[in-house]
């Protein structure tokens, strides 16, 4: 069997695909910032209080 090349339509219909699948994961890249950076404020948090508890338990873990 030979291989045929993909019809224009079907060409533009991968196209349309990929087109729309860009969209959506560009709408929701507001939703993904949101959660990301909801995330990275709960790390510094916790990062900022293991920093003040290891600097009760010795003086040594003094991160600057």
């Amino acid at each position: 069997m030979k291989n045929q090349k993909p019809t224009v339509e079907e060409t533009l219909q991968s196209i349309d695909s990929t087109l729309k699948r860009i969209e959506e994961l560009l709408s929701n890249k507001s939703d993904v910032t949101v959660i990301t950076s909801r995330i990275m404020g709960y790390i510094t948090d916790v990062l900022e209080k293991s920093q003040k508890e290891f600097s009760k338990a010795s003086p040594k873990y003094h991160w600057d």
